[in-house]
């Protein structure tokens, strides 16, 4: 009984002292050739340009689905950025940026040699 009132302590204690954002809106921007369809968060689903939601902490997870639309040159490499910009409980307007780069492939094995495994484990 002890274990489960001291999970029940710390996890009402994440809730509380966690870092969040209010306000957020997303937008993601990639590479010629590519187009971002979708969005998926927090159980939703957005097909618009821009993703907002109500508030986001770090235990939220958020992606999206991209659309080749040209013949991508193999080697070469593609990029993802995601740009979010969120209020925090301060009232100070912030964005954060996140950049990802990854190189064209035909086959899963070339994709997939090129993953640093420390960095995935």
């Amino acid at each position: 009984m002890v274990k489960h009132g001291e999970k029940l302590y710390y996890s009402i204690f994440r809730v509380l002292t966690r870092t969040t954002g209010t306000e957020v809106a997303l937008k993601a921007r990639c590479s010629t050739g590519l187009t971002v369809t979708e969005y998926m968060g927090s159980h939703l689903s957005y097909q618009t340009a821009e993703m907002t939601q109500a508030w986001i902490d770090s235990d939220k997870v958020i992606s999206c689905s991209l659309r080749n639309d040209d013949k991508l040159k193999e080697d070469s490499l593609v990029y993802l950025q995601f740009a979010m910009l969120y209020t925090t409980h301060a009232g100070d307007r912030m964005i954060r940026i996140f950049n990802y780069q990854w190189r064209v492939c035909k086959t899963l094995y070339n994709y997939f040699k090129s993953v640093d495994v420390e960095a995935c484990s």
